[in-house]
């Protein structure tokens, strides 16, 4: 008869069953162990193998029946602790990596890794503790203590200078290290003077030194009217805050002092204590009757009283003004009014009334005294003479204006004669050319009397 599975014959009793000995190698349905059952039908039995896998945790194995699929979650129960174990809580071990730790309420016992004997307290914590919040408190070179944070232990990051091999290389290129850096300058504020001695400045312990606070030095220079217009200094003598220095500037200015009254100039030597030089130079005056210019020296001028600046007023010429007599004052060039007019001496020409006879009086006696010159019996002769000449030259200028007066009679006769219809018209044109006549006949005789007026006056003034 054959086994089970068909694949071998045998001769058996009937009440037997005929098993081969031929394991099965199918797999079974955890898909992991055969079957290996002698004489396997293929239905295969479940596997009853331990899956012992190790589970998700890391630490635990799988205690179920060999299975397909992944396993299922751990089911131990684990503590999951703070950093120093005071306080736990317990979870599946499944869930202890995605647990958070529990808050731990206890002060951190980790040992100070700065100079300080103990820490500032703070609780309990996974990692570094947190940097030192405490003051430093060392004691510097100049004796005062380090008011920074602590500086002990600093998280410095260095950069290393290994080169990575390529992409493939996960190496960083830096690590970190805790450094001890030393103090920083000591900002403690000092009081301290500052070069010119104006005022006090509060400076760090570090930079504790004079210095200049900005302002202008305003120490009186050696010329006594100015001050030191440089930004604060250093100067060697500190006691006297009001002297210049040796390192002060010099007084470059030109002097500006106030002259005398009536001085306009300004001086010519550079800024200088004391007074100032006498003024050299030289103003322009008109004298006292505006004719002339003068050049006065400036000092003198200035220093001179009232009667003094009248006689340097004067241009020693004779004053050109009029007095009342009509003549020039005899006076040098002066103030004030001018010379009275009866101390004239100009001499004055007197005529009498014919103009013939003339004589010469100081202006003086003339109008103290009012002289009058009459004329003579030769005035008179010679005023007839005159007289007869011109009535003499009359004539003959009247004659001879009737003689032309003829000749352009009978012209303008000829002209218009034998003509009956215009007598009528000829006779009033001579009416009219007989009245232009007699008005050039009248102005004709006029200007001989104005001829005759000239003879007589230049005929008797050269006798």
């Amino acid at each position: 008869m054959k086994c089970r599975c068909s694949q071998r014959e045998k001769s058996v009793p009937c009440c037997k069953t005929f098993l081969c000995d031929k394991k099965c190698r199918k797999r079974r349905d955890c898909g992991r162990h055969n079957c290996n059952r002698k004489c396997c039908l293929g239905d295969c039995p479940t596997c009853e193998v331990p899956c012992g896998r190790t589970l998700n945790c890391g630490r635990h194995k799988c205690t179920s029946l060999c299975h397909p699929g992944p396993c299922y979650p751990c089911r131990e129960v684990v503590d999951v602790a703070c950093n120093c174990g005071s306080t736990k809580t317990s979870v599946p071990c499944g869930r202890k990596k995605s647990t958070v730790p529990p808050r731990c309420v206890s002060d951190c016992k980790l040992r100070s890794n700065c100079h300080h004997p103990e820490r500032q307290k703070h609780k309990c914590h996974f990692g570094s503790c947190p940097p030192c919040r405490l003051i430093c408190g060392k004691t510097l070179n100049c004796g005062h203590t380090c008011s920074f944070k602590c500086h002990s232990a600093v998280l410095t990051k260095i950069e290393t200078k290994q080169k990575k091999e390529g992409p493939w290389d996960l190496r960083n290129s830096f690590r970190m290290e805790l450094i001890c850096k030393p103090c920083p300058p000591c900002s403690v504020p000092l009081p301290v003077r500052c070069f010119g001695g104006h005022e006090i400045l509060d400076i760090p312990c570090c930079n504790a030194r004079p210095v200049s606070c900005g302002r202008m030095c305003g120490r009186s220079l050696s010329c006594g009217n100015h001050t030191c217009s440089l930004e604060c200094h250093s100067v060697d003598d500190m006691d006297n805050l009001t002297k210049a220095s040796n390192n002060c500037e010099t007084c470059n200015e030109a002097c500006q002092k106030p002259r005398k009254s009536g001085c306009t100039h300004q001086c010519s030597s550079p800024c200088h204590p004391g007074e100032c030089k006498p003024c050299k130079q030289y103003i322009r005056l008109k004298c006292h009757c505006q004719m002339n210019f003068l050049y006065i020296a400036c000092i003198e001028w200035t220093s001179a009283d009232e009667d003094k600046k009248v006689e340097l007023l004067c241009c020693s010429n004779r004053c050109p003004k009029e007095i009342s007599c009509g003549h020039r004052c005899i006076l040098l060039c002066h103030s004030g009014p001018c010379s009275n007019q009866s101390k004239c001496k100009k001499k004055v020409v007197l005529r009498c009334p014919c103009k013939r006879r003339k004589t010469e009086v100081q202006c003086l006696n003339f109008i103290e005294n009012y002289i009058k010159i009459s004329c003579d019996d030769e005035c008179l002769k010679q005023q007839e003479l005159v007289k007869a000449l011109e009535c003499e030259k009359l004539t003959r200028i009247e004659e001879e204006q009737k003689k032309h007066q003829e000749k352009e009679l009978e012209e303008f006769l000829k002209k218009t004669g034998g003509k009956k219809k215009k007598k009528r018209k000829n006779a009033e044109n001579e009416q009219e050319y007989n009245k232009c006549s007699l008005v050039i006949l009248g102005s004709t005789a006029a200007i001989v009397g104005i001829i005759g007026s000239l003879i007589s006056y230049f005929f008797l003034d050269l006798q």
